[in-house]
């Protein structure tokens, strides 16, 4: 008895859902074992969809790093429009001949931030807070490595930049007193 090869690869495309539903339970089921599904039950993309991965994957790397930079730069940039307004405005009162009041004196000089003269509690204080920060890292690298063990080590030497900042910040305290 003879086979028709156009009438078997057409039997073999029509797969009904019980089929369908048994290939997928047993590509589970194989992944869920650790052990590699059958060739017939990997899915394969396509090029046109690993491009269209790469792209939203490069897209959403550019919104998260554009978002930090954003809210950094937003606001010193607004403070200097305002600024640059307000130097406008100030400079064309003073060019015809317009006194300023002095609660404008006083706000323009209010709003100026005085860096705080370096000293032992300041220090010490910094310090402080760099190790805090160390110990915060190291502790979730201590957390994470339950996990993935090798990324204990990562975070331990990570937390170590801190760490020593902070150190170095608690030593200069202990400096500082001596001298005053």
């Amino acid at each position: 008895m003879a086979i028709d090869d156009h009438s078997a690869a057409a039997n073999m495309t029509k797969i009904s859902w019980p089929s369908l539903h048994l290939w997928a339970t047993l590509a589970a089921s194989c992944a869920v074992n650790g052990s590699e599904a059958p060739a017939f039950a990997q899915s394969r993309k396509t090029p046109m969809e690993e491009a269209i991965a790469g792209i939203t994957s490069i897209i959403i790397t550019g919104i998260v790093f554009s978002a930090i930079v954003a809210i950094i730069v937003a606001p010193r940039a607004m403070k200097t429009k305002e600024r640059t307004e307000l130097h406008k405005t100030i400079q064309a009162a003073y060019e015809k001949g317009q006194q300023l009041p002095p609660e404008l004196i006083q706000a323009l000089t209010q709003d100026v931030k005085i860096k705080p003269k370096a000293s032992p509690q300041r220090d010490l204080r910094t310090g402080i807070i760099w190790v805090g920060v160390a110990v915060g890292l190291a502790a979730f690298g201590y957390a994470l490595g339950f996990e993935e063990p090798d990324a204990t080590y990562i975070f331990f030497g990570i937390a170590a930049f801190p760490g020593f900042i902070g150190l170095a910040f608690i030593l200069m305290s202990f400096i500082g007193r001596d001298r005053s």
